[in-house]
């Protein structure tokens, strides 16, 4: 599954009790999520690896309004993307 954030964030990291997560991959490839899976594993193992200061590091996902405002949102982008491309057709 590819899922996408709004500025490209992973969302990374402990989100609660026993509850670790890699998301937001943004279709970046396998070399990236490889090392946001095997650095999320020593986090939670608890092994020490310094890659995972770097992860924790990164810009976090940007805020996502809720429903149907988000729906808008995205249906003006592509409305607006697709009269920016008419005369592509």
């Amino acid at each position: 599954m590819i899922s996408v954030t709004r500025n490209g964030a992973p969302g990374w990291g402990k989100f609660g009790d026993n509850t670790f997560a890699a998301v937001g991959c943004n279709g970046a490839g396998v070399s990236k999520q490889t090392i946001a899976g095997k650095t999320l594993a020593d986090l939670a193992s608890g092994i020490d690896n310094p890659l995972i200061a770097d992860m924790q590091a990164l810009e976090k996902p940007n805020y996502l309004p809720p429903r149907p405002l988000l729906d808008l949102g995205v249906n003006g982008f592509i409305q607006k993307e697709r009269w920016f491309g008419r005369s592509e057709f």
